[in-house]
């Protein structure tokens, strides 16, 4: 009987021995993991130390300018980027020409800040890596009043929608001499329309394929002679639209501080059908360009909508354009029926007043993704709660 009472007490104080061994382990592994997380810890205050303070710099400090050519030094001209953020502020925040003076004197020191070059080559092997065939493309930088018509017309399209209207129908009747009065329902304020005309007249006068001629007979009435060339048809049928976007947006990007940007505009391309592999497809973008190897896609419409959009979603499918990087762009919101398929499509679909503020939430957007991408790439492998831990650390940051 004795025996067999030892015997019991033996097994009962190995089993306390057992589960304080377990205990104990556990114990053991807590600690462990408590030192990673503490460790981890420090090295995301350090890196959130690290960021606050660069962007505290960024925010005092001008940016740095445009390098034409990324492998050749370029020195920092804080009188270009003072010019350069006052454009990006004007095309984003000023909804009217308050001083229409001011905002044309204005115009021309902004444009004489250099936009990118692009590369050909690097466009074509990216094309290629989707397997679709760049075919070509329009790398030019439009001249100086080029620009400056196209960004007029595109910050104040309301002052500008009934000429481009009458424009685009005397061409298409091959009438390029007509006289144009301002209407009084349809400008309220003549005066300040018809200065805004005359600067737009003499922009596209001292651009040599489109204007020949302009003349104002009274305050209300322009003689106007276009000249029969491709140039003035393409501009008053949508190629000033597409010159804003391009413009307005890289404009966008270089505040932002990025100078590796490739573009292009006018890309036609080639590719195989998704579904009948032996057919070709053919395929345009008005404006197109890669910011750190992202696409960013824009369409340009001034007309009546196609029911393209199945061969834009295809095209979108093969080159992985993200819904929230791509845009269609109107002259005006509500002037040009869209129909239900491509609202539902998860386009960014805006107007051309509103399209700098749009583009530059979606830039903002963007570079929220690739600070917490490169916190991600900087750390070590994390577990799941340090993993929560460096979203809300991100989450301070918004």
């Amino acid at each position: 009987m004795r025996k067999r009472v030892q015997h019991d007490s033996v097994i009962e104080t190995l089993a306390l021995t057992a589960r304080l061994m377990e205990k104990f382990t556990a114990l053991q592994l807590l600690t462990v993991e408590a030192e990673y997380l503490s460790r981890s810890l420090r090295s995301l205050t350090e890196l959130y130390t690290k960021l606050k303070k660069l962007r505290q710099q960024k925010s005092k400090a001008p940016q740095p300018s445009v390098q034409v050519r990324p492998s050749m030094p370029h020195k920092q001209d804080p009188v270009a980027q003072v010019s350069l953020d006052s454009i990006v502020k004007w095309l984003i925040e000023d909804p009217s020409p308050a001083d229409p003076d001011t905002t044309l004197q204005q115009l021309g020191v902004w444009i004489s800040h250099k936009l990118p070059s692009s590369s050909w080559e690097q466009l074509r092997k990216w094309f290629a890596t989707k397997k679709v065939n760049l075919l070509e493309g329009n790398l030019r930088v439009p001249n100086f009043h080029l620009i400056a018509a196209s960004l007029l017309i595109g910050k104040f399209y309301s002052h500008f929608q009934p000429l481009l209207t009458v424009a685009k129908q005397c061409i298409s009747q091959k009438c390029y001499r007509f006289r144009f009065t301002l209407n009084p329902i349809a400008y309220p304020d003549r005066n300040l329309s018809a200065h805004l005309i005359q600067q737009l007249l003499h922009y596209l006068h001292n651009s040599t394929p489109i204007l020949r001629s302009y003349r104002r007979i009274n305050s209300d009435t322009f003689q106007i002679r276009l000249k029969p060339t491709v140039e003035a048809r393409h501009f008053f049928t949508g190629e000033w639209l597409e010159v804003f976007i391009q413009v307005s947006a890289l404009y966008i990007v270089l505040a932002s501080g990025y100078s590796d940007v490739l573009w292009a505009r006018n890309l036609k391309v080639s590719y195989q059908d998704l579904f009948r592999r032996s057919s070709q497809q053919y395929r345009e973008i008005d404006f197109f360009f890669l910011l750190s190897g992202v696409p960013f896609w824009f369409e340009a419409k001034s007309g009546k909508q196609r029911n393209a959009l199945e061969r834009y979603q295809e095209l979108c499918t093969l080159l992985r354009v993200p819904q929230s990087y791509a845009f269609l762009v109107l002259p005006d919101r509500y002037s040009i029926p869209i129909s239900p398929l491509w609202q539902n499509s998860g386009l960014t679909i805006c107007s051309v007043t509103e399209f700098p503020q749009r583009f530059a939430y979606a830039l903002q957007l963007f570079q929220r993704k690739q600070s917490y991408a490169r916190l991600h790439r900087n750390l070590p492998t994390l577990s799941p709660f340090s993993g929560k831990v460096l979203k809300v650390i991100h989450s301070f940051g918004k």
